[in-house]
Protein backbone atom coordinates (compact mmCIF):
# COMPACT_ATOMS: atom_id res chain seq x y z
CA UNK A 1 0.00 0.00 0.00
CA UNK A 2 0.94 3.34 -0.82
CA UNK A 3 1.22 5.98 1.59
CA UNK A 4 2.84 9.06 -0.46
CA UNK A 5 3.45 9.18 -3.96
CA UNK A 6 5.76 12.85 -5.04
CA UNK A 7 7.11 13.56 -8.08
CA UNK A 8 11.14 15.32 -7.53
CA UNK A 9 11.68 16.01 -11.17
CA UNK A 10 9.96 16.36 -14.34
CA UNK A 11 13.02 15.94 -17.08
CA UNK A 12 11.53 15.24 -20.60
CA UNK A 13 8.39 16.06 -22.19
CA UNK A 14 7.81 15.01 -26.05
CA UNK A 15 4.81 15.49 -28.31
CA UNK A 16 4.13 14.11 -31.60
CA UNK A 17 0.79 14.26 -32.89
CA UNK A 18 -1.51 12.54 -30.13
CA UNK A 19 1.21 10.75 -28.16
CA UNK A 20 3.36 11.77 -26.12
CA UNK A 21 6.47 10.63 -23.83
CA UNK A 22 7.00 11.69 -20.26
CA UNK A 23 10.31 11.18 -18.14
CA UNK A 24 10.07 11.70 -14.49
CA UNK A 25 11.64 10.68 -11.13
CA UNK A 26 9.69 10.01 -8.10
CA UNK A 27 9.81 9.07 -4.33
CA UNK A 28 7.23 6.50 -2.91
CA UNK A 29 6.89 5.24 0.44
CA UNK A 30 4.46 2.83 1.74
CA UNK A 31 4.04 -0.81 3.28
CA UNK A 32 4.42 -3.99 1.91
CA UNK A 33 3.95 -7.15 4.03
CA UNK A 34 3.79 -5.19 7.23
CA UNK A 35 7.14 -3.52 6.32
CA UNK A 36 7.65 0.05 5.57
CA UNK A 37 9.56 0.92 2.47
CA UNK A 38 10.94 4.25 0.63
CA UNK A 39 12.27 4.16 -3.08
CA UNK A 40 13.17 6.77 -5.88
CA UNK A 41 11.97 5.80 -9.01
CA UNK A 42 12.89 7.01 -12.47
CA UNK A 43 9.64 6.36 -14.57
CA UNK A 44 8.73 6.48 -18.06
CA UNK A 45 5.08 7.30 -19.55
CA UNK A 46 3.30 6.74 -23.02
CA UNK A 47 0.14 8.77 -23.43
CA UNK A 48 -2.31 8.80 -26.19
CA UNK A 49 -4.67 11.17 -26.86
CA UNK A 50 -8.09 9.27 -28.12
CA UNK A 51 -11.63 11.44 -28.34
CA UNK A 52 -9.98 15.10 -27.15
CA UNK A 53 -8.82 12.92 -23.89
CA UNK A 54 -5.40 11.40 -22.86
CA UNK A 55 -5.10 7.89 -22.00
CA UNK A 56 -2.11 6.21 -20.28
CA UNK A 57 -0.71 3.45 -22.68
CA UNK A 58 2.02 2.42 -21.18
CA UNK A 59 4.57 3.06 -18.02
CA UNK A 60 7.56 1.65 -16.87
CA UNK A 61 9.92 2.04 -13.91
CA UNK A 62 13.18 1.01 -12.78
CA UNK A 63 14.56 1.82 -9.18
CA UNK A 64 17.41 4.44 -8.84
CA UNK A 65 19.74 3.33 -6.18
CA UNK A 66 22.50 5.46 -4.70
Amino acid sequence: MYKEIRQTELSEIKKYKNTASIRRKIRVSGTYKSQNFEMKLALLEIWIKKNAAWKLWSRQSVEIKP
